[in-house]
């Protein structure tokens, strides 16, 4: 199984998927690993579960999503717990 680059694409109307653009595209199967970056910076891993179309400039896929979306921006700092209830 291989690993690709995309982005992500509408589907249809309701649905989104990713578009698998770079060198290789053509090659993208159901059960590889799309490595997905938004504009907004967020990225995460999605396995291909269907090749929808193959364009000239991308493959559009219907994806499963591997792992938690992550973004690239710098973490908030972490707050202190609440304090603990006196009765």
């Amino acid at each position: 199984m291989a690993t690709f680059e995309g982005h992500p694409a509408h589907i249809d109307a309701k649905t989104w998927g990713v578009m698998v653009e770079g060198e290789g595209f053509e090659a993208v199967q159901p059960g590889d690993t799309v490595h997905v970056k938004s504009k907004g910076g967020k990225t995460w891993d999605a396995t291909v579960s269907v090749v929808l179309e193959l364009t000239p400039w991308g493959a559009r896929c219907k994806t499963r999503i591997g792992t938690a979306a992550t973004t690239t921006a710098t973490p908030a700092p972490a707050t202190a717990p609440a304090p603990a209830s006196v009765p």
